[in-house]
């Protein structure tokens, strides 16, 4: 009996669950403690009408900055990860799908596990805002807002992880070189500008 090539592949998606889910999950559970339980600690606080919040960034603002740089890239790393494992690539190149489809799955999937867990964090922090009256502490806006600015950076930064393990093929070095990639422009601009002070006068480096 000849195999038939398909588009959508159940046992593909089985083997990205089982290797990434965990990835998932713990992201679900650092937005939860960064987000919605920190609010919930600011509601029963007796002396919460003195706290306020510039915008849902600075809610355990390290915990999240964490969270969006490191997550998009062990996604990234896990998910091609197959590539460097003969068992695993064997088993995934002999399902009935291209090897453009499988791409194409580890990449929805990807996002998938990316924007999940931001969408329920921030369905749960519209309960709050709907069932308590926190409105000084945020607003609906602020979540959207969140949630979008949330989603761009760490789908800019799981593109580029994928773009570097696509290019040297190498686990090991993926995260290093994706790090340094997404560094550079910064680092060029900053050495550019400080240097430009010296030429331009009235030029504010700082600004």
């Amino acid at each position: 009996m000849s195999s038939r090539i398909t588009w959508f592949n159940e046992e593909l998606i089985i083997y990205i669950f089982r290797s990434t889910g965990w990835i998932g999950f713990l992201y679900f559970v650092g937005l939860i403690f960064a987000l919605p339980l920190e609010m919930l600690t600011i509601i029963l606080n007796e002396n919460n009408e003195y706290v306020e919040f510039e915008n849902l960034f600075s809610s355990q603002q390290m915990i999240q900055y964490v969270l969006v740089i490191v997550i998009p890239v062990l996604f990234a790393i896990f998910l091609f990860r197959f590539l460097q494992m003969k068992q695993a690539s064997d088993f995934i190149h002999s399902l009935p799908i291209t090897r453009r489809n499988i791409f194409f799955h580890m990449i929805g999937t990807g996002m998938g596990f990316i924007v999940l867990p931001i969408l329920l964090t921030g369905s749960i922090l519209i309960l709050f805002h709907s069932a308590i009256d926190i409105e000084r502490l945020y607003t609906i806006p602020d979540i959207w807002s969140w949630m979008g600015i949330t989603f761009i950076l760490e789908a800019l930064i799981f593109s580029v992880a994928v773009l570097i393990g696509m290019v040297t093929g190498l686990s090991a070095l993926q995260g290093l070189l994706t790090y340094i990639f997404l560094a550079l422009p910064v680092g060029l601009f900053v050495l550019f500008a400080a240097n430009v002070k010296f030429l331009i006068a009235g030029f504010s480096a700082d600004y």
